[in-house]
């Protein structure tokens, strides 16, 4: 197909008539989704995400159109910093939230939300820095959930994580909000809440500052999503269900 730059359009049909489960892909005059800034599109069937010279994405492009699918599920995993408590930070670590996707036929995803980069003076102030979306499928993790989807709702999994561009905040967007607001698109509410971190009672020393310090930036009262109360949550829900 010939692609004409200054209207962003193919001249002639694709050869593929989208996905259903994908509207952006039901216009066979289109390209790369109407977003020519982070996908490319070499041969017109499928767009795939662009690479930065230190990233490979090619791990998170949806699987071919025509492949077929059985019983997807979504799991929210999520690896707890302390496990068996809700302390929100450990020697370790703040821990891990990140969702798996299976598509019952050998395509499987497993993504997280990170910061490209997150100092200490970031984490002491709460300060927005870069995020992006990591490969975890070599992540370890400790508690989780699965849940029964479609092939749109899987699909539309995908593209959320492909098209997320918020900035990264220690507390008020983590990997655990992500995930959470990821099921959330899709119409899944995860039974866990934001609440005041728990802190361990050595956190002076785990994070090298002073009480005053921690609490002169408000350190003892931290809310939001976090690993930790997550993973604490879903332990509670499943005992409360007998889902163990």
């Amino acid at each position: 197909r010939e692609y004409q730059p200054g209207v962003g359009r193919f001249t002639a049909e694709d050869i593929l008539r989208g996905r259903s489960t994908v509207p952006n892909t039901l216009n066979r005059y289109g390209y790369c989704w109407n977003n020519p800034l982070i996908f490319f599109d070499l041969n017109g069937q499928s767009p795939k995400k662009a690479k930065k010279e230190t990233d490979d994405y090619d791990w998170l492009n949806l699987p071919a159109p025509d492949t077929p699918v059985e019983n997807p599920t979504v799991t929210f995993c999520v690896q707890a910093p302390d496990p068996g408590t809700r302390n929100a930070i450990s020697a370790k670590g703040v821990g891990h939230t990140f969702l798996t996707v299976d598509y019952g036929n050998g395509n499987v995803y497993s993504f997280g939300f990170y910061p490209e980069k997150l100092k200490d003076i970031d984490i002491m102030f709460q300060n927005n820095v870069k995020g992006m979306i990591g490969d975890d499928k070599r992540h370890s993790y400790n508690e989780y959930l699965t849940y029964e989807i479609t092939q749109e709702q899987a699909d539309q999994l995908l593209v959320f994580a492909q098209n997320y561009d918020e900035k990264y905040n220690v507390v008020t967007n983590n990997c655990t909000t992500f995930a959470v607001d990821a099921l959330k698109s899709i119409g899944i509410n995860v039974p866990i809440t934001e609440k005041t971190w728990t802190l361990p009672d050595n956190i002076e020393e785990i994070i090298g500052f002073n009480e005053f310090i921690i609490r002169s930036l408000g350190g003892y009262d931290v809310q939001g999503y976090s690993p930790a109360d997550a993973a604490a949550d879903i332990a509670e829900y499943k005992a409360d269900c007998d889902l163990n």
